[in-house]
């Protein structure tokens, strides 16, 4: 008789739609001190759930391919770097809690 165990404590989030590997993180995107579950969806979909709530989201992003947190504009605040497959950027920032997406984009292009 096998029995199995499990240490680790599971959590369901409401999300559909297909991702990338790479369009999932945990990160501080609220600069809070707690981490965000941040997800993109190649359907064009980003969810953020904070705990196990949905806390923000947006749409019609184009393919999410890749998701990055960090303090990129050197300001002491973390902002959400959005690559899709169509070669966009996206930028967002937490405000006062106040999301309002998308803040800024800039385009690709590759030589």
């Amino acid at each position: 008789m096998v029995r199995r165990v499990s240490f680790v404590q599971r959590k369901t989030f409401n999300f559909t739609g297909s991702l990338l590997p790479e369009a999932i993180t945990l990160a501080d995107f609220d600069n809070d001190s707690r981490n965000e579950l941040i997800i993109g969806s190649v359907e064009g979909d980003l969810s953020i759930f904070q705990g196990e709530e949905l806390k923000w989201t947006a749409s019609n992003l184009g393919m999410v391919s890749c998701l990055a947190v960090g303090d990129i504009k050197n300001k002491g605040a973390n902002s959400l770097v959005l690559i899709t497959g169509e070669g966009i950027c996206y930028t967002f920032d937490y405000h006062a809690k106040v999301f309002d997406p998308p803040l800024s984009y800039f385009l690709i292009i590759s030589l």
